[in-house]
Order: C-alpha cells, then sequence, then structure tokens
C-alpha cells in the first residue's frame, strides 16, 4: 500500500488521518477514511463483504468505490478524494 499525505490547508488544522488516502500497490484502488461513514459499522459491512480493509497509523481506510457503492452519501467525497490521488500519482 502506498500512502499520500496531503499538507495541512492554512486556514485551520485537520487531523493527519483526513488528509490521508491509500493507493493499492497491486491494483490502483484508492483508499479512503472509513470514518467518513462511521468507522465500526464501515468495518463491519466490509468484513460481512470481504472487502479489503487497511489500516494506517490506527485507522481504518477501505476502498472508495465500495465505500460509496455502500453507502451512498459518501459517493461525492469518495469521487473528488479519488481524482485527488490519481492526479497525485500522475505527477510524481
Amino acid at each position: 500500500m502506498k500512502w499520500i499525505e496531503y499538507q495541512e490547508p492554512e486556514e485551520g488544522r485537520i487531523p493527519v488521518w483526513k488528509r490521508t488516502l491509500g493507493v493499492s500497490e497491486d491494483t490502483g484502488e484508492v483508499f479512503v477514511p472509513a470514518a467518513m461513514a462511521g468507522e465500526e459499522e464501515v468495518q463491519l459491512c466490509a468484513a460481512y463483504d470481504g472487502t479489503t480493509i487497511a489500516s494506517n497509523h490506527g485507522h481504518i481506510y477501505v476502498p472508495a468505490n465500495w465505500l460509496s457503492r455502500e453507502f451512498p452519501s459518501t459517493k461525492e467525497l469518495c469521487d473528488i478524494m479519488t481524482a485527488r490521488a490519481r492526479e497525485t500519482l500522475d505527477n510524481e
């Protein structure tokens, strides 16, 4: 897993886990914080579905495409975060 940590914006403090995305080095799949939809509930649903879960600094991350499908209220943010991760990787 490749982890991308974005810089904190000047206008306020945002916890590191909210500014971090994971990208699977095998599949290119983007992982986003499970806490976007309630970490415990997301973790239980992902386990039930057999969805891959990643952990970074004590926080759980799940595939953005899975989260946006299972928790539709996160779709717009998942799409934005996925695009941002792809843009970051393309610019490396």
